[in-house]
């Protein structure tokens, strides 16, 4: 009976513990919800302090290099060089070109050079018509030109030229009077052993007209 009375005073007291346990929280929730209550209505502010526990967690970061060993291979191709020799022959041609010189052929002498005397006659056409006449002098030289006077009713000098076929003209230049006067001659002059001679020559100015001839001798 004894050990059972026991067992009852126990379980009786814990049960008592535990709900003095409750009744104490209940009060104490309350009696927070009276405080909470109390502060709002009061507007008494609360410090509260936080204390943050921070952990200085120090990380370590290790990094290994891995060597990397690169392997570079060369490969030297050598290739084989043919040398060609190239044996050029020359050949030289030697071009001679000819160049057609000119030359100025040697002028032949005339064959009409030496000298002539003669005599000449016109008309001038005046009103009434005047005759006049009178003598010519020339030489010729090698090229032929010809040089020498008139005389007569008009006097003046004569000048001109006779080619290889003995076709001759030259100019008279009269002075008469107060008025000079140009007279053209032309004729044919023909060789005969060293003999010249011309016939029936023609003159003619702008007033005049008549004709001239002569005789002489070469220079051959």
């Amino acid at each position: 009976m004894k050990g059972k009375q026991k067992r009852t005073v126990i379980l009786l007291t814990i049960f008592i513990l535990i709900a003095v346990v409750i009744v104490i929280m209940i009060i104490g929730m309350r009696s927070c919800k009276t405080r909470e209550v109390t502060n709002s209505t009061n507007v008494t502010p609360t410090s509260s302090t936080t204390t943050i526990a921070t952990t200085l967690v120090t990380s370590t970061t290790v990094s290994t290099t891995t060597p990397v060993t690169t392997t570079t291979t060369i490969t030297i191709t050598t290739i084989p060089t043919t040398t060609t020799t190239l044996t050029t022959t020359t050949t030289t041609t030697a071009t001679t070109t000819t160049i057609p010189t000119t030359n100025t052929p040697t002028e032949q002498p005339s064959p009409f050079q030496g000298s002539l005397t003669g005599s000449w006659s016109a008309l001038i056409t005046d009103t009434p018509p005047v005759s006049i006449s009178g003598t010519f002098s020339v030489t010729i030289d090698a090229k032929g030109d010809i040089n020498g006077t008139f005389t007569g009713d008009y006097s003046g000098n004569v000048a001109g030229h006779v080619d290889l076929d003995g076709n001759l003209e030259a100019k008279g230049t009269a002075s008469g009077g107060t008025t000079t006067n140009v007279t053209n001659w032309k004729g044919k002059l023909s060789v005969s052993g060293i003999t010249l001679s011309i016939q029936n020559g023609e003159l003619t100015g702008e007033y005049v007209s008549g004709t001239f001839s002569g005789t002489g001798v070469t220079a051959h």
